[in-house]
């Protein structure tokens, strides 16, 4: 497990150091965005009513398998310090989503004293979808997922 953090960080910091990691967003960003444009991801993350932490950003990672313990395919740009109210949805619209082909999805909200680039187990919470979305350039709406502690 350990070399496998290793080899994510690698691979993230490659892409950061490449320009290819995409940028950060704001929730002003998001505000405007119409979940029936094209190369549109849609998804309201259902928050825990006990949700107590402060959290850090919210990063959305796509797998080409059901396999998440290891470095994603693609991330899309970061939601930082989003406004998240326990109990209340927190709603995600990533636009001109630039992906072709299926991919499995997992949302996840970093708190401070969390991971870095891997959820920590009791401190993050993580939402992953049970199977693989279709990214071919239609809106997609995932509609309502629960957050829960990543393990």
């Amino acid at each position: 497990m350990r070399m496998l953090h290793r080899q994510f960080l690698l691979v993230f910091a490659g892409l950061i150091v490449s320009g290819c990691a995409p940028e950060a967003i704001t929730e002003e960003d998001m505000a405007d965005a119409s979940c029936i444009d094209s190369n549109t991801l849609c998804v309201e993350l259902l928050v825990p009513e006990g949700y107590s932490a402060e959290p850090s950003r919210l990063v959305t990672a796509m797998y080409d398998s059901g396999d998440t313990n290891r470095p994603p395919q693609g991330v899309m740009p970061e939601i930082m310090e989003p406004s998240i109210v326990p109990g209340e949805p927190y709603k995600i619209a990533h636009t001109e989503v630039d992906a072709d082909g299926e991919y499995y999805l997992m949302f996840v909200l970093y708190n401070v004293g969390g991971g870095e680039w891997i959820p920590e187990a009791g401190v993050d919470y993580v939402s992953i979808t049970n199977q693989s979305v279709l990214f071919d350039g239609d809106p997609i709406d995932l509609g309502a997922m629960e957050l829960t502690f990543a393990e």
